[in-house]
Parts: C-alpha cells; sequence; structure tokens
C-alpha cells in the first residue's frame, strides 16, 4: 500500500494528489488531473478492471483475480463528495447521487436507515453529532437470552488519532509538518504580541501630544 501511494501515485501527481482515506488495503484519494482514465490507462499493471463495464475503455480480464491488483470499488464511477470523520467513519456520493457509508461498531442496519451522507457533512461542518438506535441479543451469566433497546452515539468528528490542522484536515501524529506548523503559530503571537504593544505605545503617545497641545492653549 505504501509502496503503490508514494512510489506510484505522489510520484506521478505530486501535490495534485491527496489521500482522503486508507485502510489495510483501500485507499481514497483525491486526484486533481485531466482525466484520470487515461492516466489509469497508462498504468494499467496496477489495476484490476475486470468488473469494469465491458464498453468502457479500461475494461480488460489481463490482471482479473491477480493478487495485488487494485480494483476500482465503483466500477468507473467517480466520487462527487467525501466526507471523513475519524478512523474508519466516512461517507462519500457518487455523480449518480449513491451514497455509501461507513461507521465502526455502528450495526449496519442502523447505519444504512438512520444515517446520510448529509448528517456525516453536518457533522464535521456544523459539530452536530447524531445518535443511533438498534435492537441487539444479549446473554447474562446463566446465559439467558435477552433483547435490548440501545441508544449510541453514532457520528463525531473528534478524532484522537490525528493532528488537527483545520476544520477539514488533519496529519498522522509525527508528521514532520507539525513542528513547522508549531513554530509559525508561535512567530504569529510573537507578531500579534509585538503589535499590541506597538499599538499600546502609539496610544500613549498620541494622549501625551493631546496633553501638551491642551497645556499650551
Amino acid at each position: 500500500m505504501y509502496d503503490f501511494y508514494y512510489n506510484v501515485l505522489k510520484a506521478r501527481y505530486g501535490e495534485n494528489i491527496t489521500m482522503c482515506a486508507g485502510d489495510t488495503d483501500s485507499l481514497i484519494v483525491k486526484i486533481y488531473t485531466e482525466d484520470v482514465y487515461a492516466d489509469m490507462s497508462e498504468m494499467r499493471e496496477f489495476f484490476d478492471t475486470s468488473d469494469y463495464p465491458k464498453n468502457h475503455p479500461l475494461y480488460s480480464l489481463e490482471n482479473k483475480k491477480v493478487m495485488g491488483k487494485f480494483k476500482d470499488e465503483l466500477n468507473s464511477e467517480p466520487i462527487q463528495a467525501f466526507v471523513g470523520l475519524r478512523a474508519k467513519m466516512y461517507s462519500f456520493k457518487t455523480v449518480s447521487q449513491q451514497e455509501k457509508s461507513v461507521g465502526k461498531g455502528i450495526p449496519r442496519e442502523a447505519l444504512k436507515s438512520q444515517l446520510t451522507f448529509e448528517d456525516y457533512k453536518k457533522c464535521i461542518t456544523q459539530f452536530k453529532e447524531k445518535n443511533v438506535t438498534f435492537k441487539k441479543i444479549g446473554t447474562d451469566r446463566r446465559h439467558n437470552l435477552f433483547t435490548s433497546y440501545c441508544i449510541k452515539k453514532g457520528l463525531s468528528c473528534y478524532d484522537d488519532k490525528r493532528f488537527l490542522v483545520d476544520n477539514f484536515v488533519t496529519l498522522a501524529h509525527g508528521h514532520y509538518k507539525i513542528k513547522c506548523l508549531n513554530e509559525e503559530e508561535k512567530d504569529d503571537d510573537m507578531d500579534s504580541s509585538i503589535d499590541e504593544d506597538y499599538d499600546e505605545g502609539e496610544r500613549n503617545l498620541r494622549e501625551l501630544v493631546l496633553l501638551q497641545e491642551e497645556l499650551c492653549l
């Protein structure tokens, strides 16, 4: 995964690619390019496109079921919008308005029936958390079965596994840019303090000039 992202994708697109989410065997990336499918054609040795529509230019059986090849989960349909809240909690919408949401710890039916892409979007833009309700079967110490009604926090944008740069961008803890950002913040605070001291000195000088003018009068 690291080799493909850094030595293939990052080497090709440079600053024009951003990783939105990643897991053990998957990546969601944002790429700025004129034609991503033309780019994929030049990198076809890395992809299994056997599930693409047969009339798609990239359709091929060459890498079908070959281990280590990447598949397009949406089979050539681009993602229109993506929201990532925290680890294993994201949602995206395709150009055909189909939605897919992921939420670790949330039952599949509750995820499908109670949460939408807009809920994920409001969570990160308006800091609106949302609860989900569901039933589950449990057992006590005597192995008696019972059904319980649960209310659980479904969506939250609080992510303690990442360093928050702003409301929509995070960095992994230990990222080299974090030190630079902290130094820039210290410099900004120092500049602000200097400006405040300068403004106070200027006000005192003006008050002194006005006082002298009054005395002269």
